[in-house]
């Protein structure tokens, strides 16, 4: 297993982003020294995305990019594909079509969470969620043709209301059964789900192709509570030999977050 940080692209301005914002080169910089072996982007337009110069620095700091995150697509601009409206969904359908083509272009997959959007609206939950399963499959379409993946992530219930859990998760990708859908997972929504965490990696590890690592309350890895040598130790039981990836608060800031995460993380991956 190798492990990743997230990296916040240009585009992004969320303040409290789960991930480093700032200066790219330095955060690059800052990784290489303290350990990591992979970044992975959180991006919001993927078209103002910075693509060769981050291959560049990913080349230069022998950090490859692992995945990229569509997270602040809605977090930042509120798109998804369940949202009433028309035009948001036609404008999440595009941003996903292009963070589906820089990944591409990096040869890595992207993943899927709060993008998907929740129920209600004055929409029936049965024809919300047939936009939602829609959009999975067309961009399952467009990431098989080019090579990757989608992947969906189980989102906890304060921010999702389907696809919550690593059962239902794994259960919508299995029903859906499309070579370009996978599954990835994120401790701190199964923790807010209540999961055994190290008994829900071992079930998802037919579809398991991407892991975000964070405490309990979001923090850092060795900011909270969770048993990190067992969750590890489950990857392994699983034979999971992908990227781990930290997505977390930046509390008190990047430095400390990026700092404490590699002390706890990389003795316990070898």
């Amino acid at each position: 297993m190798r492990l990743a940080y997230q990296v916040a692209t240009p585009e992004v301005h969320t303040p409290d982003v789960t991930a480093f914002r700032g200066d790219l080169r330095e955060g690059f910089a800052q990784l290489a020294r303290l350990g990591y072996s992979a970044v992975e982007l959180m991006v919001r337009d993927p078209e103002r995305v910075p693509a060769a110069y981050l291959e560049a620095l990913s080349r230069e700091y022998h950090l490859p990019i692992c995945l990229v995150c569509t997270g602040e697509v809605y977090g930042e601009d509120g798109l998804s594909f369940t949202d009433a409206r028309v035009a948001v969904r036609a404008e999440a359908g595009k941003r996903m079509r292009a963070a589906i083509r820089l990944a591409a272009r990096l040869g890595v997959d992207v993943n899927v969470g709060r993008l998907r959007g929740r129920l209600g609206g004055g929409v029936p939950d049965e024809v919300a969620l047939e936009w939602g399963r829609t959009a999975l499959l067309g961009a399952a379409d467009l990431a098989a043709s080019l090579g990757i993946r989608v992947l969906l992530e189980p989102i906890q219930r304060r921010t999702a209301d389907w696809a919550r859990t690593t059962e239902e998760g794994l259960a919508l990708v299995r029903a859906l059964n499309h070579p370009g859908l996978g599954l990835m997972l994120d401790t701190g929504h199964m923790h807010a789900e209540g999961e055994t965490i190290p008994s829900s990696l071992v079930a998802a590890r037919e579809h398991l192709h991407h892991v975000h690592l964070c405490e309990e309350n979001r923090l850092a890895p060795g900011m909270g509570h969770l048993d990190f040598p067992a969750i590890l130790g489950a990857l392994r039981e699983a034979g999971y030999d992908g990227c781990v990836s930290v997505e977390a608060y930046q509390h008190p800031d990047s430095e400390t977050a990026m700092r404490v995460s590699a002390e706890t993380l990389l003795p316990l991956l070898g």
